[in-house]
């Protein structure tokens, strides 16, 4: 279990991690914000909370955490820097994908990834997720899954006679 939890996550950070134009990936799309910031503006922002209960000027004011106090859009100086963030979390964890996982390269490889590293980065990616669904939605997720339905109920009844 361990071992597909670690490759299934090595890999699924590796993806986040591509940048050219195929693919779709966070730090794509970070790039794709920085190139554009004026497009995430504040009126924008601002516009989205539109008929909800939050007033203009803390929407407004919730748009600073993204852009700065009084930016009009979002500062891609902080889109770099989340982006920077993000490679330098998940360096070694690239490596050890490209080196072990995805090729097996002969020459020899110590510096594991360990789980701390692992669910490190997982923690920086959801902080991104949440912060940029802020931005573009005004809306505030998390990506832990909750349970639809009651699974421990097959437990309760017995099904074999």
């Amino acid at each position: 279990m361990g071992n597909v939890y670690a490759t299934t996550t090595v890999i699924g950070i590796r993806r986040q991690l591509d940048t050219d134009k195929d693919s779709v990936s966070f730090a794509r799309l970070l790039k794709e914000i920085q190139e554009n910031s004026e497009v995430l503006s504040r009126d924008r922002y601002v516009a989205l909370h539109e008929g909800s209960v939050i007033p203009v000027q803390i929407a407004s004011s919730h748009f600073d955490r993204f852009a700065g106090a009084g930016y009009p859009y979002v500062n891609s100086a902080r889109v770099d820097l989340d982006l920077c963030i993000l490679k330098q979390k998940a360096a070694g964890i690239r490596k050890f994908a490209n080196k072990r996982i995805a090729h097996f390269d002969r020459s020899d490889f110590a510096n594991l990834p360990t789980y701390a590293e692992l669910d490190d980065c997982l923690d920086y990616l959801e902080d991104l997720l949440k912060k940029y669904l802020a931005l573009f939605r005004a809306e505030m997720h998390s990506i832990i899954p909750v349970w639809q339905f009651d699974w421990k109920a097959i437990f309760r009844v017995p099904w074999i006679v």
